[in-house]
């Protein structure tokens, strides 16, 4: 049989062992068998191993996510839901249950903000005159374009002659060709696309000196040669595997140019195989 004992404040008792009654039922010894009753038995609560409080009767969970819930006999249930983010791409979910954001990039920096905020630095791109995209053989020329929407703008640039400036509302393409160191020797000369290429044939003998195009021109390609030496000596122009219009000569792989100080500008026509003065 066991014997309960009202503690002082009436608000806990506690359990009596080896209880020794006299005859008319009074205490006459007794052991002291720990608090019982409402507030149980103490329990010392910490936080990662820090004590709170050494002796709580007393567990009271907080917050909206957590829940707590009679289970089985002397059993309470806590219930922690797991948080999880939706992750968007513009509106549209890309991952439903994400628990870790991972920012990856050379652009992409990530530091510690207020608590509970992390800041995330994403590089503006640089605006460049151009965006190099590689090399086109066999020409070896570097061309850059930018596409904004459905319109593209492609430019063959081999050297400083074009500029590509972009504002934010606005996409411009300045072009000019560039004029390169004057020929004044028999052989052939490469022309280089959108350059002008200069050559001084006044001292040259009657087609010494051949001004040969690219081959395998892209659409649009843009050539152009000067004569700088006021002379009437003739040359060869070649279209290295298309025809070249010619002044007051028809379309042929190559025709002879004896004009003094004239400057000619050709356009490559893919549809004809042709490179048509313009």
């Amino acid at each position: 049989m066991t014997f309960f004992a009202k503690k002082a404040g009436g608000k806990r008792y506690q359990s009596l062992t080896n209880v020794l009654l006299d005859i008319e039922g009074t205490v006459v010894e007794a052991t002291d068998g720990g608090p019982i009753g409402p507030g149980g038995n103490t329990i010392a609560v910490q936080d990662d191993g820090a004590p709170v409080n050494p002796a709580a009767t007393t567990l009271n969970f907080t917050g909206t996510g957590v829940t707590a819930t009679n289970g089985a006999p002397g059993v309470v249930n806590v219930a922690i839901p797991g948080t999880s983010l939706d992750v968007q791409d513009d509106g549209s979910s890309i991952v439903a249950a994400a628990d870790t954001l991972n920012f990856t990039g050379g652009g992409v920096v990530v530091t510690p903000g207020v608590p509970g905020v992390a800041n995330v630095a994403v590089a503006a791109a640089p605006v460049q005159n151009g965006l190099n995209l590689g090399t086109n053989p066999p020409n070896g020329e570097v061309f850059s374009s930018l596409n904004a929407g459905n319109l593209e703008f492609r430019a063959i640039a081999p050297g400083p002659g074009i500029a590509l400036v972009q504002t934010p509302s606005l996409i411009i393409l300045r072009s000019a060709l560039v004029l390169t160191a004057i020929r004044s020797t028999a052989g052939v000369q490469a022309v280089p696309l959108m350059q002008r290429q200069l050559y001084d044939a006044s001292a040259l003998a009657p087609l010494a000196l051949t001004l040969q195009f690219p081959a395998g021109p892209q659409p649009d390609d843009m050539v152009a040669v000067k004569e700088v030496g006021n002379s009437f000596v003739p040359v060869v122009v070649n279209g290295n595997g298309a025809n070249v219009e010619g002044v007051f000569t028809p379309s042929a792989p190559s025709f002879n140019l004896g004009l003094p100080r004239v400057a000619l500008t050709w356009q490559y026509d893919s549809l004809g195989n042709i490179w048509r003065i313009v």
